[in-house]
């Protein structure tokens, strides 16, 4: 069926309706599936104007509007599964050494997104915890929970992604 919505898509954009349309009326799946990508655009043409420079407003702009601080607290982990990023089937971490965030730059970085988020009156603020594992670091964890419920400029909540393993 796959074969058949490509064919229908590569007639509609080469404009050989005649057959498109022959093709489009066999079978209601790939009808449906056409319809659904002509409904969301996927055919129209995008126009990217860009300049290719970045200045730090620009930067600045994008990280007032983010809902969500994501810190990374170890690469470490407590299971070896081979589909994972960390794991065997990929070949870009295989450093016998898995880093770990330090108190000193997860601190540095809430400091200047309470500086951002307060001048934006945005007083809401996620942080959510990712790893490897990061209950291998809970201290950590704790350690920058205390952290933000000092800051009463700002209402945290908080995620993580775990395995679940060390609950």
């Amino acid at each position: 069926m796959d074969h058949q919505l490509y064919n229908l898509v590569y007639l509609y954009l080469h404009s050989n309706y005649e057959e498109f349309e022959k093709l489009y009326v066999q079978n209601l799946i790939v009808k449906n599936r056409f319809d659904f990508l002509k409904a969301n655009l996927f055919f129209e043409e995008k126009l990217f104007l860009a300049d290719g420079q970045i200045d730090i407003q620009d930067i600045q702009e994008s990280l007032q509007s983010l809902p969500l601080l994501i810190f990374e607290i170890t690469e470490a982990c407590n299971l070896k599964c081979k589909y994972c990023i960390y794991g065997e089937m990929y070949t870009v971490f295989t450093s016998s050494e898995k880093k770990e965030l330090t108190f000193e730059l997860a601190k540095s970085v809430i400091d200047y997104f309470v500086g951002i988020c307060v001048s934006n009156e945005n007083n809401k603020q996620t942080i959510s915890f990712y790893g490897g594992e990061p209950l291998l670091k809970f201290n950590l964890i704790r350690e920058i929970i205390e952290y933000t419920q000092k800051i009463n400029t700002i209402s945290y909540s908080y995620t993580i992604t775990t395995n679940g393993m060390l609950l």
